[in-house]
Formats: C-alpha cells, sequence, structure tokens
C-alpha cells in the first residue's frame, strides 16, 4: 500500500525534536551525542541542551572523532564547544585510515599518522584528544565508554535527515520512526530526521555561531521561533508580519502512514501524476522497435 505524509496540526519540527529528547533524558537514560562540528549534529547538540536544561542533566555529553583534516574553522568551532561548561566533551582519535581521492597509489592516508613526524601533520594533536585502538566509527559510542546506569539505556544521538537521500528517508520508514533497534548496547535516536533544509537548520546555525540578534537562546522550548526586536504589525489573519525570512518557520512535523490508493467515483484506482505520460512513452518506444 502506498505512503503519504500526515501533518500534525499545531506541532513544529523543532518542538518535536526537543520533546523526543525531553522524553529520553526524563526517563534517565545516558545520552551521548555524536558531533562533527558541522551543522546536523550542531543542531542535536542544541536541541539536547535545550531538554538537559529542561530537566536538570545538564552538562550533555557529546563524542567527536577527530579527522584530522576539515574545513577552516571546523575544528575551531569544536574547541570552542569543548569549553562550553555545558557540555561534557570525549574527543578521540582513532587514527584510522580515510581514503585519499587524489592518489590512486597511495588510496588512503592516516589520521595523525604515527609514521610521520608531527610537523608534518596538517594541524598539531588536539590538547582535548583522547587515542583509542578502534578504527570503526561505529566504536565511537560503546557501553565500556559511557557505561549507563544499572536499568537504564545508553542512547546515541545522530544528526540525520531524510530530506539527504532517498535512502535515509527508506530508513526511517523501514525504523518506524526516530528510535533505532539495540545494537551492541547502544540504541540510536534521530531527532531531527524530519527536519528540511536551510531554514530548519538557520535557527541552530545562529545559536552555534553566538548569534543573537533578536533570539533568546534561554527562552522555554515552546517560544524558540524568531523574537523582532520590534512589535510587528498584524497580517489581515491576525499574525505578526516580519521583515525578511524568519530563521526559523514554524513547519508541521511529518509522520508516514499507510493508506489506500485513491479511487475514483466508480471504484478504479486513480493513475498517480505522469502516468499517462509515461505509458504514452513506452507506446511511443514500443512503436519504433
Amino acid at each position: 500500500m502506498p505512503k503519504t505524509r500526515v501533518a500534525i496540526k499545531g506541532v513544529n519540527v523543532f518542538d518535536a525534536a526537543v520533546g523526543r529528547m525531553l522524553e529520553i533524558y526524563e526517563q534517565g537514560h545516558r545520552v551521548v551525542v555524536s558531533f562533527s562540528a558541522g551543522k546536523d549534529s550542531g543542531a542535536c547538540l542544541e536541541v539536547c541542551r535545550i531538554a538537559a536544561r529542561e530537566t536538570g542533566r545538564l552538562p550533555v555529553e557529546v563524542v567527536l572523532r577527530d579527522e584530522e583534516i576539515m574545513f577552516p574553522g571546523t575544528y575551531e568551532y569544536a574547541e570552542r564547544v569543548a569549553q562550553d561548561p555545558e557540555v561534557s566533551m570525549t574527543w578521540l582519535v582513532a587514527r584510522q585510515p580515510i581514503i585519499n581521492v587524489y592518489n590512486r597509489r597511495e588510496p588512503y592516508w592516516w589520521v595523525f599518522d604515527p609514521a610521520l613526524d608531527p610537523e608534518q601533520w596538517v594541524r598539531p594533536f588536539p590538547r582535548f584528544g583522547e587515542d583509542i585502538p578502534d578504527l570503526t566509527i561505529d566504536k565511537m559510542t560503546t557501553p565500556e565508554r559511557f557505561p549507563p546506569e544499572e536499568g537504564k539505556r545508553l542512547y546515541s544521538v545522530v544528526g540525520l535527515r531524510v530530506s539527504e537521500s532517498r535512502g535515509r528517508m527508506y530508513g526511517i520508514f523501514s525504523a518506524g520512526g526516530h528510535l533505532l533497534k539495540e545494537h551492541s548496547g547502544v540504541w540510536g535516536v534521530r531527532p531531527i530526521y524530519d527536519w528540511g533544509g536551510r531554514r530548519h537548520l538557520a535557527r541552530a546555525q545562529a545559536l552555534r555561531l553566538g548569534l543573537q540578534r533578536g533570539l533568546r537562546r534561554d527562552a522555554p522550548h515552546g517560544h524558540l521561533a524568531q523574537q523582532p526586536a520590534h512589535r510587528a504589525p498584524l497580517d489581515e489573519r491576525g499574525r505578526r508580519r516580519t521583515a525578511g525570512r524568519r530563521l526559523f518557520r514554524v513547519a508541521p512535523v511529518v509522520e508516514a502512514r499507510h493508506r489506500p490508493a485513491p479511487r475514483d467515483q466508480a471504484g478504479r484506482a486513480v493513475r498517480a501524476p505522469g502516468g499517462r505520460a509515461a505509458a504514452a512513452l513506452r507506446g511511443d518506444v514500443a512503436r519504433h522497435v
């Protein structure tokens, strides 16, 4: 049966993400954010910060695996996060191989390669760094490194969004929601899976960069939309109009549900949009074969 996207009225994706993490924090489970210093993991960090603050569970536990080479400013931002009093950072260095797309004769290079002189590394070894023997990325968050309390779970927060690829969307459908099944003692959670593109991430980016400009970072999560510096006039529906694009637009949460195929009054199945054109194309191809 086909699936459709059903909007839940009165709930926006930001509040829904915070609510997902509030539930886990309130249950007393251990939560660790997988952090890459990118926009998606940065958004997850801010969502978890709000939920942890409201439940008295600060600091937020964060784990990062250093890759030595990254866009300028990335690890500088990560170091600022590591020094944040509301964050407890675990900075891992696995010295893992990474594919070298520039040289087919030497297809890999190693992070902070111990075979090289440290002067040849792209950047110095991080002062927060902790060497680990595990080379695979799924060993960042483990029960041995982050043991949960007895009777509680260890959750790994991942900044996955279904708008990035069809495969990730299918993964959400297979999982049945934002929670993943247990794997090696770790449960996964994807709180921002239903976020869209720039408009939903702009809020988190503003928080990450420390830009206030009318944004109330310490406000309750239900009031995290843009707070204009002046009282904007009301439109014909009684809503306030704001100049320029809002940093976070209220958008409906989307759920996947099964529904029967649409049918017309005679009970015949209705073709999907484009079906007639596809049928005509197939017929045209058949005539020329």
